[in-house]
């Protein structure tokens, strides 16, 4: 309390004229050449440091504006940013018309705000990205309303969006790019490929509510890379960014350059992290969290004209050493390159609006071995493991009529797995007539693929400037397959190596808007996701939270999300609210339970002494709402506040569905001193305990917790950034509720993997 205490009274004395009168400014956001109102476009007033929103039908109010003369700025994703002076008189109310002019082509992001409603997306830009600083991208999600993330040590998070996790959530790259790690315990999710320094943005779309960009069951997160700017003459800019932790002795840096002309420009950037161990807020407590990780990004873009670019992308990481205290191995190598190459081509005739189209090639090469843990005196397991993906999108949009847009494609993937473990056995834990100093080869993966061929269909249509709606109809032909089958899996499912479905998906949405101040949003969506490749083909491994052996099972039923939505959002002054409440009715949800009459395959001895095998469950059902709310305390002190709960369960035995986070309160406040490039921000994380749980996926109950974190930023002379963060200021000892327990081969058996204790971050950075 003592912080808010200090801010107010900073306020209080450096705005003694709290009684003079002011100016109001009112006026609507449109499209420069078509006219049509551009929805929750962002003012900002840069001398005062006060800004809003338009609401669904283009239309703006700020009010208490001090007199004087102000550099007024719209901004909105898709469009370039638009600055006018205004002079502001007192007791009067300056009326604009303000024009948004199409932003250069890109390649690289979803425009969800086109047609997703406010309250079922989240944007997150370069700035508060570079701001949180996270360890990784995954680690991002807990900031997100309704999101989590699983965490299995001290890197590679994997997120989670309401209850949903894995493959339940479509990740992707620069609007269309797929990558899968080779771990089945997924040391190596998609997001650990992109280093979150070289994100320009992350996309959310929460829920099976666009069909576009895949097979979506509970959202489609994009992560959008840093990208050229355009230029009219030849122009270079740069970055260096330099971070430094307390807690773990950590350091990252990174460069980048772009540039270019008119005609073709560029993207380069590199970067290099090191990190060690870190301490908890519990005594004695450190995490083995150890990690090296160098990469880089280009893009080399040519514009053939105006509506017309063709870009080359390429991506390259290596990490090594990374220490999972939760799972059996540690990750020795992981490779990742992504390739891809797009091109797009819009205003093509009165029908025709655009074409784009992109084709890529992703590639993981994981190492992990168990030579860290204690059971290595036993026997040495080292697994190599390989994926590959190759696939691309074609997309036409067309203008049917004026405020309709229609938007055809198809979209494909080939994904491919390969790997095996060798076992070193020293000595024979089992006694059996397995003898010592023996090798032995396990198929991890079987040589599996799954291909996935998408055809889509949505259409947008503004009806008036208060009402518009958006539907959209997809089918997905999958087939998976299996190149090298074990004995196992040919005792258990015969001779087939080739299983085919087709899954079809559909949505509706439609926004309303009473009036200038109150949009509400209804939305229907059924969306499929296919069995991946763990859950179908797995062959006697552990995967998730239990210590049991996982048996695929190939003849699994695609999950089935019938999802309904109600969104709020309302504008009022400087104040935005909003909010939404969601029902996933689930079919066939997929989970593995134990089967009695599988016995366990290595060591044998060990309990548990029987596998699990993936089912499909008949129904299960998550409910839950989110609310957020920001804005202006008084002029220069801002707020945003987010809560989210889900509730989740099992309809067929009425117990609880697995990972689903516990009720959530996240207070933001933030304070730019008037007339010094100088912010300061506080944040307070309230989590309630988590008490359903899933016995039978592996879980425990976990104790609820409130962290504080505060944080300070500096510019010089807008070339030098300096950023100040003390996360976990009271030292809690404290863990989220999707974090595993050290694993059973290690000395801290069973104990939580905890969050860092205090950490004081650094960072500094420098534009060219």
């Amino acid at each position: 309390m003592s912080f808010f205490r200090s801010l107010f009274i900073l306020f209080v004395c450096t705005n003694p004229i709290i009684a003079q009168t002011y100016g109001d400014i009112q006026g609507s956001i449109v499209h420069d050449q078509t006219g049509e109102p551009i929805s929750f476009a962002q003012i900002v007033l840069i001398e005062a440091n006060k800004g809003t929103a338009a609401d669904v039908a283009g239309i703006f109010n700020l009010d208490g504006v001090e007199p004087g003369n102000y550099t007024l700025m719209v901004s909105h994703i898709g469009f370039l940013p638009h600055k006018t002076v205004i002079q502001i008189a007192a007791d009067q109310v300056q009326t604009l018309e303000l024009k948004l002019k199409e932003q250069p082509i890109h390649l690289d992001k979803i425009l969800v705000s086109a047609s997703i409603p406010a309250a079922m997306r989240s944007e997150i830009h370069s700035q508060a990205l570079g701001e949180k600083a996270p360890r990784d991208v995954g680690d991002f999600f807990k900031s997100i309303a309704g999101g989590a993330a699983v965490k299995k040590g001290g890197y590679a998070q994997d997120p989670s969006l309401r209850g949903f996790q894995r493959d339940q959530l479509n990740i992707q790259f620069d609007g269309g790019i797929k990558i899968w790690g080779g771990c089945p315990n997924r040391m190596d999710p998609p997001t650990s490929h992109i280093q979150a320094e070289d994100l320009d943005q992350i996309e959310v779309i929460k829920g099976p509510f666009s069909v576009r960009w895949g097979q979506t069951l509970g959202g489609i997160i994009n992560l959008v890379m840093k990208r050229p700017t355009f230029n009219d003459a030849f122009t270079i800019r740069g970055d260096a960014n330099l971070g430094y932790e307390t807690n773990g002795d950590n350091l990252r840096y990174r460069v980048s350059l772009n540039g270019g002309t008119k005609r073709w420009d560029f993207y380069a950037g590199g970067g290099v992290k090191q990190f060690h161990d870190y301490s908890t807020g519990v005594d004695s407590v450190i995490i083995p969290s150890a990690y090296k990780i160098k990469d880089y990004s280009t893009k080399l873009a040519y514009n053939f004209s105006e509506d017309s670019r063709m870009q080359l992308n390429i991506r390259q990481a290596r990490v090594s050493d990374v220490d999972f205290p939760a799972l059996p191995m540690d990750a020795r190598e992981d490779a990742s390159d992504i390739y891809s190459i797009g091109y797009t081509h819009r205003n093509i005739s009165p029908l025709l609006s655009s074409i784009h189209t992109k084709v890529y090639l992703s590639d993981v090469k994981h190492i992990m071995d168990n030579f860290n843990r204690s059971n290595s005196a036993m026997v040495e397991a080292v697994t190599d493991a390989t994926t590959r993906t190759v696939g691309g999108r074609l997309e036409f949009g067309l203008h049917p009529v004026l405020g309709q847009n229609l938007y055809l494609g198809v979209d494909y993937y080939d994904h491919n797995k390969q790997g095996y473990r060798e076992r070193f056995v020293k000595i024979n834990p089992c006694n059996t007539s397995m003898h010592p100093n023996m090798t032995f080869v396990d198929s991890v993966w079987q040589n599996a693929s799954i291909v996935d061929m998408g055809s889509f269909a949505e259409l947008q249509h503004r009806i008036t400037s208060r009402i518009s709606y958006s539907l959209g109809m997809r089918v997905d032909n999958v087939t998976a397959r299996l190149g090298d089958p074990a004995k196992k899996f040919i005792q258990a499912y015969g001779q087939d190596k080739r299983w085919e479905e087709t899954n079809y998906s559909g949505m509706a949405v439609i926004k309303y808007s009473p009036n200038e101040a109150l949009g509400v949003t209804m939305a229907a969506g059924r969306g499929n996701r296919s069995a991946d490749i763990t859950e179908r083909f797995i062959n006697h491994l552990p995967v998730g939270a239990s210590p049991h052996e996982h048996f695929g099972n190939p003849n699994l039923n695609a999950e089935i999300n019938n999802q309904f939505e109600l969104g709020v959002s309302s504008i009022e002054n400087d104040h935005q609210i909003r909010g939404s409440i969601f029902v996933s009715q689930l079919e066939n949800y997929i989970f593995a339970r134990v089967d009695s009459s599988m016995d366990r395959v290595f060591l044998p001895c060990n309990e548990p002494k029987v596998s699990k095998v993936f089912q499909n469950l008949d129904k299960a059902q998550q409910l839950g709402f989110e609310i957020t709310a920001q804005g202006n305390i008084v002029p220069g002190l801002k707020y945003n506040l987010a809560m989210a709960y889900t509730h989740g369960v099992n309809l067929d035995t009425e117990t609880p569905l697995p990972e689903v986070p516990p009720f959530e309160t996240v207070l933001r406040m933030r304070y730019t001193l008037p007339n010094l490039p100088l912010w300061l921000q506080s944040e307070a994380r309230f989590v309630k305990n988590q008490d359903r749980v899933s016995v039978e996926f592996g879980e425990n109950e976990t104790d609820g917790f409130q962290i504080f974190n505060i944080q300070s930023g500096f510019n010089i002379e807008n070339r030098i950034s300096l950023r100040l963060t003390v996360n976990n200021l009271m030292d809690t000892a404290y863990h989220e509720h999707l974090s595993r327990n050290f694993a059973k081969n290690t000395a801290e058996s069973g104990l939580p993997i905890y969050e860092p204790g205090r950490n004081v971050i650094l960072n500094v950075s420098y534009s060219l």
